[in-house]
This record gives structure tokens, C-alpha cells and sequence, in this order.
């Protein structure tokens, strides 16, 4: 990527540039803290990407980077979904802009060893020594753009009045801190799959809802009964197994983590629409069995 006379800004510029709009957004104002949560979380993407396409030499590559970067865009992805559905978030410009390069002359000038300075190089040997410091600059500017979106979206959270903002604020903590530690090379990003990611982004700032505000959630309870209705025996008893299996078919982003239960027997139980109980009443086992209490009378 040349260093070129260009009004398109470099990677290590765009990178700057996000940070501070990160820093300038006053946390009071949630609609700018979205924006620059938003904004930075593609910028993440697409400096990944960016460092894959045009790396100076693939065997010099670091051997973590693959991971971080897989990494990196699974979480960004997960944090901008959650974003995006935060209702006070400003329209974006989903068009990638272009840049030039890696980065200036002027950027990488403190990188080169001395006596050499890369503003009096000739552009052959310019452009080389921007390569492979540039790239370098990326790679130690995407964790600190991962660290200052964790510091600026927190502190959004205590200002931001819909619930849904605040959730999208929560979710974009959670993950930049795993952006963090992946960066770092912390091992326990290492066994965090997709999923896991997903699962902990469903549980970043949710309680333990109540009994009541379960049965608010009209989405929640015909999911449920739904999914019961799928898979009873004749007597109207559903295996818990089977009932999380048609969750899965019927809602596959459902998570109970959501209403901040851990599993799907408790958030059941707390919504004291349905019956539970060990073992099917006429063929006994140790599996948990389920039947809705609007449809049956007889006793759990």
C-alpha cells in the first residue's frame, strides 16, 4: 500500500481519527456514544481485513494473528447487531472509505531506527519501510481502539434511558473487553467460540427479570408454549431435552441468559405458567417433563 499524495486517509489515520471521536463523544449524549460505538467496531473490522489483504509477507505473519483476527470479527459483528437495534443510533454510512495507505511518511518516521530518517528516502525504499512499520502501527493500534470503545461505551451506560440502548452500550463492552484480551493473548479467548461470544453478549447487563415482567413478554411466553406444543406425549408432557431443541429450531438467537437465567428450568419455573416435574407420570425416569397450566388442571 504507497504512501501517495492523496486526500483518502491512511489506516493508522482512520484509526486515530475513530479513537477520537470515541474520546469526543460526551457521555451524556447517548445518540454519539452509539455512533462512535458503531463506528468503531467496523473500523475494527476493516482494519483486519485490511492488514490479511496487503500483509508485506505472509511468513512474517504473526502466528496468533489468524486467531485474533477470526476473533476480532466475530466479536465486532455480535457488538454492531446489538447496535444497530439500539433505537437512538443515528443513521451510518455503511459505504467503507477508502484509504491510501498503511500510513505517512511522518507516522512511521519515529519507527525507522536513527540515523535514517523515511521523509529523505527516496519513495521506492519509502514506500517499503511504511509496509512494515505501517502494518506494525495497525496491529498496535487495534487494541487500544479496543480499549478506549470499552472505556467510552461504559460510560455511556448510566446515561442512556431505553433499555435497548443501554443493552447495545452493554453488549459493545463486553465484547471490545474480549477484542482486548484476544489481543493480548489471553487463553481463555482461545475456547470463546461464536456462540460462547453470543451467549455472554445475551447476558451483558441483563437481571434477573421477575415473574411478572416474564409474563410481559408476550415473544417470550408463546415461545415457550410453542415450543411445548411441539414435542408433547398424549398426556400433554413435554422432556425438557426436547423442548430446547425447538427452541433452538423455532428462535436459534434465543438465549435465557437474556432474562438473566442460566438455564431454561429456571427461567420456566419463574414464569409459574407451567408445570415441572421429575420423571414422566406414567413411565417414570429422571428427566425433567413440562406441560403448559393453561391447558391442563390436574396437579403437578
Amino acid at each position: 500500500m504507497a504512501d501517495t499524495e492523496s486526500a483518502e486517509p491512511t489506516v493508522v489515520s482512520l484509526l486515530y481519527r475513530t479513537i477520537a471521536e470515541i474520546y469526543r463523544a460526551p457521555v451524556t449524549d447517548t445518540a454519539a456514544v452509539l455512533l462512535s460505538g458503531w463506528n468503531g467496531f467496523t473500523m475494527l473490522t476493516t482494519a483486519t481485513i485490511l492488514l490479511v489483504e496487503h500483509w508485506p509477507d505472509l511468513e512474517t505473519m504473526p502466528d496468533w494473528y489468524t486467531f485474533a483476527r477470526n476473533h476480532n470479527h466475530t466479536a465486532s459483528a455480535v457488538a454492531v447487531q446489538y447496535l444497530e437495534k439500539a433505537p437512538s443510533l443515528p443513521p451510518t454510512d455503511r459505504n467503507p472509505e477508502q484509504v491510501t495507505g498503511w500510513a505517512t511518511r511522518a507516522d512511521v518516521s519515529s519507527r525507522i531506527p536513527v540515523p535514517y530518517d523515511i521523509r529523505f528516502l527516496p519513495d521506492d525504499l519509502a514506500e517499503t519501510a511504511i509496509e512494515v512499520f505501517g502494518s506494525q502501527m495497525v496491529i498496535d493500534l487495534i487494541p487500544k481502539l479496543g480499549l478506549t470503545l470499552n472505556f467510552g461505551l461504559s460510560a455511556g451506560i448510566p446515561h442512556a434511558r431505553d433499555p435497548r440502548d443501554r443493552k447495545a452500550l452493554a453488549v459493545g463492552v463486553a465484547m471490545s473487553s474480549q477484542i482486548c484480551d484476544c489481543w493480548d493473548g489471553k487463553l481463555s479467548t482461545v475456547v470463546s467460540s461464536p456462540k460462547q461470544m453470543k451467549r455472554d453478549a445475551a447476558a451483558a447487563d441483563a437481571h434477573e427479570w421477575r415473574t411478572d415482567e416474564l409474563r410481559s413478554d408476550r415473544d417470550l411466553i408463546d415461545l415457550l408454549r410453542r415450543a411445548i406444543a411441539d414435542c408433547p406425549d398424549t398426556d400433554g408432557w413435554a422432556a425438557l431435552p426436547e423442548i430446547g431443541s425447538a427452541i433452538r429450531r423455532l428462535a436459534p438467537d434465543f438465549w435465557c441468559e437474556t432474562y438473566g437465567y442460566s438455564g431454561l428450568t429456571r427461567l420456566i419455573k419463574a414464569t409459574r405458567l407451567f408445570q415441572i416435574r421429575k420423571g414422566h407420570p406414567r413411565t417414570g425416569g429422571s428427566a425433567l417433563y413440562v406441560r403448559d397450566k393453561r391447558s391442563w388442571d390436574a396437579p403437578a
